[in-house]
């Protein structure tokens, strides 16, 4: 999208709507509708938006985001996580929370090598590597 449109990830201005309007909806649009309970897929790497609901009734959406298991995550928790290892909250844990917590903060895949952890953290990788049967390949 042009610069001067904002990047509405990362602020918000207030009166912007009220002084350009409501989102581009022009020729260069490709505007999909369908029908409530419907499904659209498409490639997240494009400038994309929710329409404006002019019904009086609610609407949800749920939005997945599917990423192939060799991207590099955008937020590399593996610090974070190693130092959590550490504190007296972790073991405080049983084995199920710590799994949970295992599985919310590192990414990790199964491939021809074993078991890997997808960062930079090579202490982390090995850890991964090395605890591979107890972690499961998809667990």
């Amino acid at each position: 999208p042009p610069h001067d449109w904002g990047t509405g990830t990362s602020h918000g201005r207030p009166g912007y709507r009220a002084e350009h309007g409501l989102p581009y909806t022009g020729e260069n649009a490709d505007i999909v509708e369908a029908p409530g309970g419907s499904i659209i897929l498409y490639d997240s790497r494009t400038w994309h938006r929710a329409g404006i609901n002019r019904t009086e009734k609610r609407r949800s959406a749920m939005l997945q985001a599917m990423i192939p298991m060799y991207i590099m995550p955008f937020y590399d928790l593996s610090t974070s996580y190693k130092s959590f290892l550490k504190s007296d909250a972790y073991q405080a844990l049983n084995e199920r929370e710590r799994d949970e917590m295992r599985r919310l903060m590192v990414h990790y895949m199964a491939g021809p090598g074993g078991l890997q952890a997808i960062t930079v953290d090579q202490e982390l990788t090995e850890h991964v590597k090395d605890s591979g049967a107890r972690w499961g390949a998809y667990s």
